[in-house]
């Protein structure tokens, strides 16, 4: 016990020697690099950026037809409610697609603004890396996008992220009115493909009232056959053979109304229904609303946001303060070694 107390006055001892001797060097070289820091941490040698952020949702509703012209209640959403985590997702997809990215750099001439030489060795790649350093996107614990962006210039950053934010908007209005002229291209298709059918079917019908057929009925030949009778009794052989014609003919022809005026009721049918679905594609792929619901638009900074001076003297101070130590214990411990090697040698 007594052997354990005496080795940490030991060590507490011989640590507060060890600080005695060399505080001064120490100090010296943890103030030193505080000021270095300090320096090397001014705009001079380290520009000031600024951040601008956007808060946005993903909308829930791709199609307006479904959400608003459809009579399915289960196949209304409504139009006001906020994305979940998968709109959150596939929007985070579209906002890192080379569309938006190529349309910032190209309005703000990215390039040249972080100063990257297009002649030097491999531009778009450092471009690229800058780009991602400077703009980032991300799903917050609410299912919200943030778009944040950093910027020597507190209105460019703040007009990057609210053109992020817009582009984002028409890039997914872009990608579903593509897909809703691709579908309503397919149903007009259909719609006229079956109103053809139906005209023709009814210039068969025409066709055969030419030929003197009389029109389908319901109750058949029954009144023909009267009229005929009468024209027999009353001696009208000429009448006679007339509707004796047109018995025969609707004799002959009137299954074949009767086919054309059924297929003619159910392709109504059918057409009422493309047609319904016609209306609902051109509403989709003529009509448009927001894809996302901005809550906070960026606006410039007051403040930069990097670097921040304080946290950099700081840790170069202490890490200098660290690192002085380790050296003179070093120094201190070869010293130790080579004295007792030579005090060894000369016993």
């Amino acid at each position: 016990m007594n052997t354990l107390k005496k080795d940490k006055e030991f060590n507490f001892t011989t640590v507060l020697d060890f600080l005695l001797q060399f505080w001064l060097p120490i100090l010296i070289v943890t103030l030193g690099a505080g000021i270095l820091a300090f320096i090397f941490s001014l705009p001079y040698f380290m520009p000031p950026k600024y951040q601008s952020t956007v808060i946005l949702y993903p909308a829930t509703t791709n199609s307006i037809s479904k959400a608003i012209l459809s009579t399915y209640q289960g196949e209304k959403n409504d139009v006001l409610a906020l994305g979940q985590e998968e709109e959150a997702e596939q929007l985070l997809q579209l906002l890192q697609s080379d569309e938006i990215t190529n349309k910032i750099i190209k309005k703000y001439d990215l390039l040249k603004h972080y100063r990257i030489d297009p002649a030097g060795s491999y531009p778009y790649t450092k471009l690229g890396k800058e780009f991602k350093k400077n703009i980032n996107y991300r799903r917050t614990e609410y299912m919200s996008i943030e778009i944040s962006v950093m910027d020597e210039s507190k209105d460019t950053a703040a007009h990057i992220a609210n053109d992020v934010a817009a582009m984002a908007d028409t890039a997914k209005n872009n990608v579903l009115h593509e897909r809703a002229r691709d579908v309503l291209a397919i149903v007009k298709d259909k719609y006229e493909e079956k109103q053809r059918f139906i005209n023709m079917m009814v210039d068969s019908l025409g066709k055969i009232g030419e030929i003197g057929v009389p029109p389908y009925s319901v109750q058949g030949n029954s009144s023909l056959n009267q009229d005929y009778l009468k024209a027999v009794a009353s001696h009208s052989t000429a009448l006679a053979n007339e509707l004796k014609n047109k018995m025969e003919l609707q004799a002959k022809y009137s299954p074949i109304q009767k086919s054309f005026l059924d297929r003619i009721e159910f392709e109504n049918k059918e057409l009422s229904s493309v047609r319904t679905n016609y209306e609902h594609a051109v509403v989709d792929a003529e009509k448009m609303l927001p894809a996302t619901m901005i809550v906070n638009h960026a606006t410039p900074a007051e403040r930069k946001a990097w670097p921040v001076r304080s946290i950099i003297v700081l840790i170069s101070m202490f890490s200098a303060l660290a690192l002085s130590i380790l050296f003179f214990a070093f120094l201190t411990n070869i010293r130790e070694y080579f004295r007792s090697k030579k005090l060894e040698t000369a016993q």
